[in-house]
């Protein structure tokens, strides 16, 4: 019978004397084996050390501890990769001396391999060692490969002429029936013509490689399956780009970062998001009825012409467009942040607009949302106001304010308390007749980049404007009785 001796350190009472013990490396694999866990206090059973045993409570002398770490290291690679595992729990000496003494992962035991992800700063010079790793995954019936070699996230700079190439000759004659899941960055990406092989993909994301309307056109018609495509930060060589799609299952497409972006044509009956970040380059949808979410990001490089344009395009082109993501930097010789007429978008629920913005410019324009949205529900605004300005307007210009009756929700994100940012507030809470809650949250502003993914921007430091208690009592005057208003310093 094992008693557990209630003392400072863990002891272990065992039959009729007591043991004070630390474990052999045979007794730890005995013990996972028989608790199948790491809990060694929570179960009782039966230990003897072969290793140590003093009694009368006498200091224990731990020989093998007392080793450098080279021989111990040497000793654990001796055993299974297992076994070698199991002295991490011995203490903290040995926490992470096994995995100093692994020099080869055999993963040839394994049945299947359901993902393989490479991450280095790899190049042309690795094919052979990397094209082993892809081999033994595809061999294996691999779900998902990553293979992530882009440099810049170390610092460094690509040569185009240096980069890895997808060896598509593994997964020819049914190797690549199983892949479902295609990531690749900074890698050589040129599908063959008649390449069947990936009937079974259904997500490619390439980023940082060079694509032209060839490759494109063999991605479709080589994939049917495809649901998701994603372009990100590539290099186009082309004058046009179309995305004729009509009979496969392309349900998302993005377009991210792509800044000598072509025409853009797309014909996919069954999309339903669509995401552009670029220079506003011509953009027109074929059987876009199904697209209800969307997002479209314009750098200081595109002009309001552009950005009027674009969103002219997508109104027309998407009328069933529930979800819109916009991001805006205005060039410094711009007076306003949006056009002065702006598309109607009939059924959008919900709206995520983040800006950078200088202090000179009124922020009040952006109500002109609310009478283009009859429909929206929520309202997300992601500001970045340089510094507090001097002359701020109070009044809404022209007839950008309308009333809404809709509008449930808003949150405005990176709110510093400044003059021209409560008088937006005050409006919104004006002509927001069925709001019941807003929340204004100081933290730094998120900016959505695409694909599901935000970016934080830090870059510049700002000073606060008006303490947020009296910020609470200003816009409580102008508030219904049934919105909640909160006021926070982070994210609820």
């Amino acid at each position: 019978m094992v008693k557990r001796k209630r003392t400072q350190r863990q002891h272990f009472h065992a039959r009729t004397r007591t043991v004070y013990t630390k474990f052999g490396l045979w007794e730890v694999d005995k013990i996972i084996e028989a608790m199948e866990s790491r809990n060694l206090i929570n179960r009782r059973t039966d230990i003897f050390s072969k290793c140590a045993i003093f009694e009368n409570n006498k200091n224990m002398v731990d020989h093998i501890s007392i080793l450098p770490d080279d021989v111990l290291q040497y000793i654990i690679s001796m055993l299974t990769m297992r076994k070698g595992a199991s002295t991490c729990i011995l203490s903290s000496r040995w926490r992470n001396l096994w995995s100093s003494s692994v020099s080869c992962l055999n993963f040839d035991a394994g049945a299947r391999i359901n993902s393989l992800r490479i991450c280095y700063f790899l190049g042309k010079e690795s094919t052979s060692d990397i094209d082993q790793w892809v081999d033994l995954a595809a061999a294996q019936g691999v779900h998902e490969l990553i293979i992530d070699l882009d440099l810049t996230k170390f610092g460094l700079v690509h040569n185009p002429t240096k980069l890895y190439k997808f060896p598509f000759g593994i997964f020819a004659n049914g190797n690549g029936s199983t892949l479902m899941h295609l990531h690749l960055e900074a890698c050589v990406f040129k599908l063959p013509q008649d390449f069947k092989s990936f009937n079974s993909l259904l997500s490619l994301s390439l980023e940082r490689t060079s694509l032209t309307r060839e490759d494109l056109r063999n991605i479709l018609s080589n994939c049917s399956s495809l649901e998701w495509l994603s372009i990100r930060h590539c290099q186009l060589h082309t004058t046009s780009l179309k995305f004729e799609a009509p009979s496969l299952h392309l349900k998302h497409l993005a377009i991210i970062g792509c800044y000598n972006s072509p025409e853009i044509e797309v014909e996919a009956i069954n999309l339903i998001s669509f995401e552009y970040e670029g220079r506003a380059a011509k953009i027109s949808f074929k059987n876009g009825s199904r697209v209800v979410n969307s997002y479209l990001g314009f750098s200081h490089e595109v002009t309001l012409n552009g950005v009027s344009y674009a969103l002219n395009k997508l109104s027309s082109n998407l009328p069933c467009l529930e979800t819109l993501f916009l991001t805006r930097v205005p060039s410094t010789s711009e007076e306003n942040i949006l056009p002065a007429k702006l598309p109607t978008f009939t059924n959008l629920k919900l709206l995520v607009f983040s800006v950078l913005t200088e202090s000179r410019r009124n922020l009040l324009e952006l109500i002109s949302l609310l009478g283009v949205c009859p429909s929206l529900q929520k309202l997300e605004l992601d500001l970045f106001v340089s510094c507090e300005s001097e002359d701020v307007q109070t009044k809404v210009s022209g007839n950008s304010g309308s009333f809404h009756g809709n509008l449930k929700e808003i949150d405005i994100y990176g709110f510093r308390g400044y003059q021209n940012e409560i008088e937006l507030a005050k409006c919104l809470l004006k002509y927001a007749h069925a709001l019941e809650k807003m929340g204004l949250y100081t933290n730094i502003p998120r900016f959505y980049c695409g694909s599901g993914e935000w970016t934080l921007y830090q870059k510049i430091e700002r000073a606060a404007g008006i303490p947020l208690n009296e910020v609470r009592k200003l816009l409580q005057k102008e508030a219904l009785s049934t919105t909640r208003l909160i006021i926070s310093s982070g994210h609820l």
